[in-house]
């Protein structure tokens, strides 16, 4: 069956698309986007309303949600046709909060260990490039515990692009920061958009940063999606309120 549903999605596809759904008694969400490659949606809403949720839906961590979810032409979910890849296959990047970076490791020993998962695939980029890119070189040397936040968060970014995922994830990568250092993360961020061929989901509650982030906003509410649209026409309507 699966074999049979990617020939029949062979088309090149330049987009994540997801038409996914959850009920349950204590649990509603439905999220419907088609995010374009290269490009950062802003999953944007308060605590609780099931962002990280629907973040592992899409990676396959979560099962028993209804609907589809496909990434650049391959199908990885659709509950009509019992189609279920999973997480391994579908190589969704993850960046956190707290950065995952192995403490007992350098920096570049952090790099060498992500670059060596991605084992040579076409799009991964090249290390050199995102440690200019990053601007990793004079803490290469250094452990986690002996750099700053946010020069762990973007050794945690080039980390995740050197494993080669497919998309990436990133989980209010922000949310400890203070409003200086995440002011000079922001360009880092954006430069992880046009270092790997994926979409970027970016989760967070702050319209600080879906304004400098986001090409697309989903919007999250008690669980339900709102709306997904482009960041100008939403922040357009913002300032209209």
């Amino acid at each position: 069956m699966l074999s049979k549903i990617r020939r029949k999605e062979s088309y090149i596809s330049n987009y994540l698309e997801i038409c996914v759904a959850c009920n349950r008694p204590d649990f509603s969400l439905v999220a419907e986007a088609k995010v374009a490659s290269q490009s950062i949606c802003c999953v944007f809403g308060e605590s609780g309303t099931g962002k990280t949720s629907l973040a592992r839906v899409i990676a396959g961590l979560e099962q028993g949600w209804t609907g589809t979810v496909s990434n650049q032409g391959s199908v990885w979910q659709d509950s009509t046709n019992k189609v279920f890849l999973p997480p391994h296959e579908r190589r969704v990047g993850f960046v956190f909060q707290g950065s995952e970076l192995f403490a007992h490791l350098t920096v570049s020993k952090n790099l060498d260990f992500a670059e060596r998962c991605g084992q040579g695939r076409a799009s991964q980029p090249n290390k050199q490039d995102l440690v200019h890119a990053f601007e990793l070189g004079q803490i290469l040397s250094r452990l986690p515990h002996e750099i700053s936040g946010g020069e762990r968060q973007r050794a945690a970014m080039a980390q995740t692009l050197l494993a080669a995922p497919t998309m990436m994830v990133m989980d209010e990568p922000m949310a400890s920061m203070s409003r200086s250092m995440k002011d000079a993360l922001v360009p880092f961020i954006r430069q992880s958009r046009v270092s790997f061929d994926g979409p970027i989901l970016y989760i967070t509650h702050s319209e600080r940063e879906l304004e400098a982030l986001a090409d697309s906003v989903l919007l999250r509410n008690a669980g339900q999606a709102l709306g997904f649209d482009s960041a100008n026409h939403f922040l357009s309507a913002q300032a209209q309120l």
